[in-house]
């Protein structure tokens, strides 16, 4: 076989090295915005970051719960620069929020738990005006703290899980907004959850992290919102931290992102069965929570870990295998939680990042997303005679 050689066999090889360098990862890198959706109160953690269109313009608003404080809405002006809305919802100390559709009206509700306190609903009029419906679900005997939202019975309304003291709580959604009994379970073995369709049937699942010392748990969805243990003992008494799914592997199913304020962050593979496997060791170190979302545009999920200490938040992104190398810093320290969204309409992903007590008056910053596409380009410069084929003779 004939091989290539002279300048137009060197000249391919350093198309190869060209393409090959052309196909590196951008810098991610995140400015912070000067907008900080802060309360000034000394001692004030934000508990939860909703986002959500609530008022029907078209981009990102944002709900805050913070302690010791009423929770709050701030609306987008359409460029990311906030404002604080003036309604009032409820008490102080709303430990969880969602914004969801849950009257079927096509906008926005609101869901609030408290810690020592019963739920509240609230429903938009679709203009991001908030009527407080006046039903009060669980009871402050619950001490709730963390909330989850999706279809649990298959009926097409969104439903609540509520995490609490003595375990998980499902309050099932009649159509309107209203919950009813709620039932319980995984009493005192779990901390938190993340709901999701794990085994491919359909329906939202559970992967419940466990307390304590328990193990991590999957509860399996029979559709009506009946949940069994599926028998898989995961994360070996790892303790306290938090669960986020998504597809990190990119094999259509959903994986867990683990975190831990003692062993740092791993990630769980998914078969495709709501059958887990550790993929690597755990990285990063201490870590509390994370926000997953395609920070750099190359088609997986990366992440946005934080820390409640000196640590803060860090930004990780995946090399589509569910594999993370660390990108760099993000914000100061102390967080305790991270959201994302395109809160500037210019196609990337920001991040909100909320602070605990130690970092007083800030609960919550935006930091936006400066990373710049690269461009897979080659400059021929004075090489591009070594391009041209040799002449035939």
């Amino acid at each position: 076989m004939r091989t290539m050689a002279g300048p137009w066999g060197v000249a391919c090889l350093l198309v190869c090295l060209l393409l090959s360098a052309g196909a590196s990862r951008a810098e991610i890198a995140f400015q912070d915005a000067g907008i900080d959706l802060g309360s000034g109160t000394a001692g004030s953690s934000c508990f939860a970051i909703a986002l959500a269109e609530v008022d029907g313009d078209g981009d990102l608003d944002v709900f805050t719960t913070q302690y010791l404080v009423t929770s709050r809405l701030w609306r987008n002006d359409g460029a990311g620069i906030y404002t604080r809305d003036g309604q009032t919802f409820g008490g102080q100390s709303a430990h969880g929020a969602a914004l969801e559709d849950l009257d079927g009206d096509g906008d926005r509700d609101l869901v609030l738990i408290f810690n020592e306190a019963p739920n509240r609903v609230y429903l938009n009029d679709g203009h991001g005006v908030f009527t407080d419906t006046g039903q009060q679900f669980g009871t402050a005997n619950d001490l709730a703290t963390g909330l989850r939202t999706g279809d649990l019975d298959g009926d097409g309304d969104i439903d609540a899980l509520v995490e609490t003291g003595a375990g998980v709580r499902i309050w099932l959604n009649d159509g309107t907004g209203r919950f009813g009994t709620g039932h319980a379970l995984g009493a005192g073995v779990i901390a938190t959850t993340a709901l999701g369709d794990l085994d491919g049937d359909g329906d939202p699942d559970i992967y419940a992290l466990g307390s304590g010392a328990a193990d991590d748990t999957v509860w399996l969805n029979d559709g009506d919102g009946n949940f069994s243990d599926s028998g898989q003992r995961l994360g070996a008494g790892a303790g306290w931290g938090g669960v986020t799914l998504g597809d990190l592997d990119g094999d259509g199913d959903l994986d867990a992102f683990l975190t831990n304020i003692q062993l740092g962050s791993l990630v769980l593979q998914n078969d495709g069965t709501g059958a887990f496997t550790q993929i690597g060791p755990s990285f990063g170190g201490t870590s509390l929570s994370c926000a997953l979302g395609d920070l750099d545009r190359d088609g997986d999920l990366d992440a946005v870990v934080v820390s409640l200490d000196l640590t803060g938040t860090t930004v990780w992104l995946n090399d589509g295998s569910g594999r993370f190398s660390l990108s760099g810093p993000l914000g100061g320290p102390y967080s305790i939680r991270a959201g994302l969204g395109d809160v500037d309409a210019d196609g990337d992903l920001d991040a909100f990042v909320a602070y605990g007590y130690q970092v007083a008056g800030v609960p919550v910053k935006l930091f936006r997303n400066v990373t710049s596409v690269p461009v897979r380009s080659i400059s021929w410069g004075g090489m591009k005679g070594m391009f041209s084929p040799p002449a035939r003779k």
